[in-house]
């Protein structure tokens, strides 16, 4: 199962980030894949969100430390709205629209030219993501904390602190 996404968006080799998904896992101690970017290797990952031992990891082979693991407990047949932010310094796991795990990092992603794999990991065939996923979503900045709870909480359309004040944007509102 799972599905490759084809590198062809510099989105998916963005250097700052967040990776989103819901998922009801059938199986949580296998390292299940929910969205991985293998690096130019092939066998390690430029990122990757997964499901290890029932907690939530964030992990980039470039990066020390290579892990943030989250210490929610996620358990089978429920669902979870998980995201990974990253943005250079810093990485997070957040589970339910909460924070779980925050890691200081350092070091450089690793280069890819694979395609994105939602589900599965292709280097590792056992560890593909036992359930369901849904409403993947990929972002090309580090999103705040209240922009993943407004997620968490379907407020799409929600403004939140973080996104205005900004020298150089301008905003405009269409009202119909």
């Amino acid at each position: 199962g799972g599905i490759q996404v084809n590198d062809t968006f510099n989105l998916l080799n963005a250097s700052v980030f967040t990776l989103s998904a819901w998922i009801k896992p059938a199986e949580t101690s296998t390292g299940g894949r929910i969205i991985t970017k293998p690096s130019t290797s092939g066998a390690l990952q430029r990122y990757s969100l997964r499901l290890v031992t029932n907690n939530i990891e964030f992990r980039s082979d470039g990066l020390s430390p290579v892990a943030c693991n989250g210490v929610v407990t996620i358990s089978t047949q429920t669902w979870y709205f998980v995201a990974a932010t990253y943005n250079i310094t810093h990485s997070a796991v957040y589970v339910n629209g909460a924070l779980d795990a925050a890691c200081k990092v350092s070091g450089t992603l690793p280069s890819s030219r694979f395609a994105l794999q939602i589900g599965r990991f292709d280097s590792v065939t056992a560890q593909s993501f036992e359930g369901t996923i849904d409403e993947v979503r990929i972002y090309n900045r580090s999103l705040s904390r209240q922009q993943i709870l407004a997620l968490f909480n379907n407020q799409t359309g929600v403004i939140v602190s973080e996104e205005i004040g900004k020298r150089g944007e301008n905003w405009s509102a269409i009202v119909t």
